[in-house]
């Protein structure tokens, strides 16, 4: 689902109970002006999603902790943002099978959590 490079400043359309919710692979958010909080986004992905794009938005906020359990996500990048603070302790048990991580450019602050680096699958950060 290929929504990028538009001017969308949120994603509440993403409506849980239509049956594309629970297929959906994925879902390119990039280069728009979503202005919501992390938090609020990530309670909303579908829960089978392989990528989720959300680059070059004006997503603000920290990334929530515990983060959503996202069983087959991976790859994410959500660089070019606002986001803000630490990054979740116990990543590697809400993204099992993640590939790809791009924060670049944000705010973020504090310590990496060794954990990161425990992920089987991860290939890029």
């Amino acid at each position: 689902f290929n929504l990028s490079s538009n001017q969308f400043t949120s994603i509440g359309g993403l409506i849980k109970s239509k049956s594309s919710y629970e297929t959906l692979e994925i879902l390119d958010l990039s280069h728009n002006t979503v202005q919501q909080d992390a938090s609020d986004i990530l309670s909303i992905i579908p829960p089978n999603l392989k990528v989720l794009l959300l680059s070059n938005n004006m997503i603000i906020g920290n990334l929530p902790d515990p983060f959503p359990i996202l069983k087959n996500l991976e790859h994410f990048f959500i660089e070019d943002n606002k986001l803000v603070g630490q990054l979740p302790d116990r990543l590697h048990l809400s993204l099992p099978v993640l590939k790809d991580l791009n924060l670049a450019n944000q705010t973020l602050s504090g310590t990496i959590p060794a954990d990161l680096f425990a992920m089987p699958q991860l290939k890029y950060l």
